[in-house]
């Protein structure tokens, strides 16, 4: 992902010839909610674009861009608008580029023609059910560990490319130990948890390393497939894997919970 200020400026219109402020985070997030396509690669994964901007002459125009190579090649928007935030698909990394696309940017215009672009790291990378890297050339996947009883299928209709985890037990768990640098993941990196809802389906508590940061709620009243549930934000970088383990705590007939997929951002 691209660092740093791509541009910053723009013609002076009055007394004010100022860029707006721009804040930006270094990664987009996960839009909890959201379903993911039924298809894999190269299928476009929804991301959560936020950014805050002020200027003394107000803010008059927002874009979401993307662009190729380095800064100063061709760019394209891809989302104009008002607001400071925006779910998009974006093409999931296939290990090399995205579609050739290799980033992407936040822009805005002050009412006084003033621009600020900063860059913005969007593209997503998923991993499965067992952790397998779905990129095509990427063949990184994390160290998993099963307890308790779990069925694996690559069949299923409410999976994201057929795969899914499945267990009943209360108690059983699985854990994924991502290496930082293998994964992508860096501070200020999401992580995404893709799951089904339904009527029979109960709670995962979710640890990163030793501490609990999420309980997640499957249940619905009707069935949902490929839901985001929890986005996970990456603020500790004192151990070189990001461990995240999900625990089955359902109880009687809401007992069945299933993992289909994480996306890394």
């Amino acid at each position: 992902s691209a660092v740093g200020v791509l541009f910053t400026g723009g013609a002076s219109a009055g007394v004010d010839v100022t860029p707006p402020d721009l804040v930006v985070p270094a990664h987009a997030s996960v839009p909890v909610g959201s379903q993911v396509p039924s298809t894999d690669w190269p299928g476009a994964i929804p991301v959560h674009f936020s950014w805050q901007a002020s200027d003394p002459s107000g803010i008059c125009h927002s874009s979401v861009i993307q662009y190729w190579g380095i800064a100063g090649d061709p760019v394209s928007k891809i989302w104009t608008g008002n607001d400071s935030q925006v779910d998009l698909d974006i093409v999931q990394w296939n290990g090399s580029l995205s579609d050739g696309v290799e980033g992407h940017a936040i822009s805005v215009k002050d009412c006084a023609g003033n621009r600020s672009i900063q860059p913005i790291s969007a593209i997503p990378l998923l991993f499965n059910e067992q952790g397998h890297a779905e990129a095509i050339v990427n063949e990184y996947s994390p160290n998993v560990y099963w307890r308790g009883q779990w069925q694996l299928r690559d069949d299923s209709t409410e999976a994201y490319g057929g795969g899914l985890a499945t267990t009943h037990d209360a108690g059983a768990s699985v854990t994924y130990a991502f290496d930082w640098s293998q994964a992508g993941l860096e501070m200020g990196s999401h992580v995404g948890i893709v799951m089904p809802m339904g009527p029979h389906r109960g709670t995962v508590k979710v640890s990163v390393g030793a501490n609990q940061v999420a309980t997640l709620d499957t249940y619905a009243p009707i069935a949902r497939s490929r839901v985001i549930m929890t986005d996970i934000e990456v603020t500790d970088t004192s151990s070189p894997y990001f461990v995240l383990t999900l625990e089955n705590v359902g109880q009687g007939v809401k007992s069945k919970v299933s993992i289909d997929e994480f996306i890394v951002l």
